[in-house]
């Protein structure tokens, strides 16, 4: 088994790092988080509306209640949220200005250009990622010990995951219970079930969930058995 350090710098005014170490000192994975950034939206999800349709560029443009309407590809929608379910009609064809959809930021914006969004949401818990608008049950391609998946195809094959729901078990499921991983699925549901009651009562521009801070989403995402140190260089993160 790989054994790895966790680094959090949190000292500097401006921006928070973390970085994943292995053993020999080789550094696996880096992540950084501008503090105060106002547009960072990473992750999170909002109750939207098209304000543009582009078919030049392929997409729309979405009010989500950023600084800029963010850029939402044709290939970004999900189905659902198509106004005719005839196949023949281009997809500017089966959206209309002022519709609402949900959606998630998958890019931050960067320069002039706005966040970069999709429809295909993702809610991350310790264990697993939950799809809510997916089928898909499957486990993460970092897994790849032939022996491990097996088990836990086991495991998954086991939990009960609601219809039209999917998820995606990560490498932090490895050797855990049925019992753990369903939790983290009804976690999971239960956050979505509030999320979309919500989106019915909110204006457009509403933020419906916000994902962890860099700080908490490295300790959810890598802090597993392999990690034998984590060393902070700041009070309040630590």
């Amino acid at each position: 088994m790989n054994k790895y350090k966790l680094l959090i710098n949190a000292k500097d005014f401006d921006e928070i790092r973390v970085a994943m170490v292995n053993e020999d000192g080789v550094l696996e994975q880096v992540d950084f988080e501008t503090i105060g950034k106002q547009h960072n939206a990473l992750g999170n999800i909002y109750k939207a509306s098209i304000t543009a349709i582009e078919p030049s560029l392929q997409a729309t443009f979405v009010d989500y209640g950023g600084s800029r309407h963010g850029f939402l590809p044709f290939n970004e929608i999900h189905p659902r949220y198509f106004l005719s379910n005839d196949r023949r009609l281009p997809v500017e064809k089966r959206v209309q200005l002022g519709q609402e959809l949900l959606v998630q930021v998958a890019r931050e914006e960067i320069g002039q250009k706005g966040a970069y969004m999709t429809t295909f949401l993702s809610l991350a818990g310790r264990y697993l990622v939950m799809m809510p608008f997916s089928k898909r049950i499957g486990i993460s391609r970092k897994i790849e010990d032939n022996e491990e998946r097996a088990s836990l195809r086991k495991v998954v094959d086991k939990v009960t995951v609601p219809h039209g729901m999917g998820d995606i078990i990560r490498t932090a499921g490895l050797g855990k219970s049925e019992d753990q991983i369903q939790r983290d699925i009804n976690v999971l549901v239960s956050t979505w079930r509030e999320m979309e009651a919500r989106s019915k009562e909110v204006p457009t521009g509403s933020l419906l969930y916000r994902e962890d801070n860099v700080v908490n989403r490295t300790i959810r995402d890598y802090f597993t058995e392999e990690v034998t140190e984590i060393l902070i260089d700041e009070q309040s993160a630590y």
